[in-house]
Order: C-alpha cells, then sequence, then structure tokens
C-alpha cells in the first residue's frame, strides 16, 4: 500500500502477463491446398483495370423522379441509378470526396 500527495491509501496492481503456449505452431498454406493449381492473387485487379464490365440493367433517374409515390410503387426492389441528386432533398458529399 501506498499513499500520495493527498493522502490516499491506493494499492499497486501490475497486470498479468499474457498467456503464450509453448507448443510448436504449424503454418498452413492454404493455396497449397487446392492441388498444383496456381492461383493468380491479383485476380480482382486485372478485372477493374480491364474496364470491361457487363451492361446494367438498371433504371436511370434524376432526383426530383424519387417522391414518396414512387418509392410506393416500385417498393424500391431493383437498384436505381440517380444521375443528379438535386430535387432528392439531401446534402451530398462534394464531388472531390474519395474513398
Amino acid at each position: 500500500m501506498r499513499n500520495n500527495k493527498n493522502g490516499y491509501y491506493f494499492y499497486l496492481v501490475k497486470p498479468l502477463p499474457s498467456r503464450k503456449s509453448n507448443r510448436p505452431k504449424s503454418f498452413i498454406d492454404y493455396s497449397e491446398l487446392n492441388g498444383d493449381v496456381v492461383r493468380d492473387e491479383h485476380k480482382y485487379t486485372k478485372i477493374l483495370a480491364s474496364h470491361e464490365f457487363e451492361s446494367h440493367s438498371f433504371q436511370i433517374k434524376i432526383g426530383s423522379d424519387i417522391t414518396l409515390d414512387w418509392i410506393r410503387q416500385s417498393g424500391m426492389r431493383e437498384p436505381v441509378i440517380i444521375e443528379n441528386p438535386i430535387g432528392l432533398e439531401m446534402k451530398m458529399p462534394s464531388s472531390t470526396l474519395t474513398v
């Protein structure tokens, strides 16, 4: 027990050391489990870089077309592309925003 400058007594408690296993660890290369087939690690990067995408069948709307009546009628069962957000009555991030 120790006394601090305010006259209070307190105990010093040391954190418990983390428990580590002494067993030997094995490394599993999951890519080799598929046989002798070498997988291309950058498959999706190559697809995105090619810029060859299938055309979409989504509806293209402008913000003023999205009304409560339209939502009730369509049920929003399919994705919609909104080319111009004007009329949505919502604050949109700037066009320079990147993720």
